[in-house]
């Protein structure tokens, strides 16, 4: 049947009629994009959200108690200390629709635990609700602790204990058997510390305002008897005071202390040199002599103790309250992963 020309403009819908093969391909496309965005936002859904990097023992379960944690950061402590790896546990409800295996590399991505350049980082990843666990190992023990030794730790140490319910007793017999591995392997060895570095300043002050506070002392008891008492109880005060408000001015025992040794130790000089003069001014008014000029220059002494002391110290309690964090290190996915 023919159309008229009339007859087409008549009826618009007819110039623009779509024919069936092209109506067939804009579905499928328009369908295909509807599954690739189904799928790719099921892929980032999937990913559970990784813990935040608190300490050697990160338990976002409540598992372990606080005396478990302690005595398992001990270890990992002193572990770091003689052989310059971490060593980290982790335990977590679950790793969600992600595989252990791909969830504890992207961990070990995101916190770098062990040495830049010694990659000598060890995970202990435990996913209480799925029953499963890992042992993540970092490029420079993949042959201290093989995929097969990991595995074995895993069968015969830890699973063991977690079947009885013993999930303490399961990861510290994992990280004794890991530790024994990682101090087994020839590894470079730690570094001092700026920590341990500003201990030693810190020890060699100390006996310092030591010796010196107890010239100051047996001086001020040489002048008069009353004075060396009187400084004697301020002295020891002045170590004790910060202990006795520890609650009440809100800082933890290591900065209490630094505080406390901070204080003593600028008093300690400011005792000496207070008997010097006393002593200076006791032996001018014998003499019949002038005091200014003893005087102006023993203060000189005065500030210049004090401001050593307090440079030495302050920075020793801003290096205190750093946290644990990695070092740097590398993994590449070796280990061994388990399940109970």
């Amino acid at each position: 049947m023919r159309h008229s020309p009339d007859s087409l403009l008549s009826n618009p819908a007819d110039r623009f009629h779509c024919p069936a093969p092209l109506k067939h391909t804009a579905l499928f496309v328009g369908l295909w994009l509807m599954l690739t965005a189904i799928s790719f936002h099921g892929l980032i859904a999937d990913e559970a959200d990784l813990p935040e990097l608190t300490g050697r023992v990160v338990d976002t379960t409540a598992t372990l108690s606080a005396s478990e944690k302690e005595q398992l950061n001990a270890i990992l402590e002193q572990l770091e200390r003689d052989t310059g790896s971490q060593l980290v546990v982790v335990i977590v409800p679950t790793t969600g629709a992600e595989a252990i295996e791909q969830y504890s590399i992207r961990l070990a991505e995101e916190w770098k635990i062990g040495r830049e350049g010694v990659d000598d980082g060890v995970i202990l990843l435990v996913a209480k609700e799925d029953r499963k666990l890992r042992i993540e190992v970092g490029y420079g023990l993949e042959g201290a602790i093989p995929d097969a030794v990991a595995n074995r730790i895993i069968d015969e140490f830890i699973v063991p204990e977690f079947k009885r319910g013993n999930f303490y007793d399961g990861i510290a017999a994992g990280v004794d058997a890991l530790a024994i591995l990682i101090r087994g392997e020839d590894l470079p060895p730690p570094e001092e510390s700026a920590d341990d570095a500003l201990l030693v300043v810190g020890l060699v002050f100390g006996i310092m305002a030591c010796a010196f506070g107890l010239i100051g002392l047996l001086l001020a008891f040489f002048t008069h008897r009353v004075w060396g008492i009187i400084l004697t109880v301020v002295w020891v005060s002045t170590l004790l005071a910060p202990l006795s408000f520890l609650g009440i001015i809100g800082l933890d025992l290591e900065a209490t202390l630094t505080l406390a040794v901070f204080c003593w130790i600028v008093f300690s000089f400011f005792i000496f040199v207070l008997g010097i003069l006393v002593n200076l001014g006791r032996a001018v008014r014998k003499s019949g002599g002038s005091w200014s000029s003893g005087s102006s220059s023993y203060s000189g002494g005065s500030s210049s103790y004090s401001s050593s002391g307090s440079s030495s110290f302050s920075s020793s309690s801003s290096s205190s309250s750093s946290s644990f964090s990695g070092g740097g290190g590398s993994f590449g996915g070796g280990g061994a992963s388990g399940s109970w």
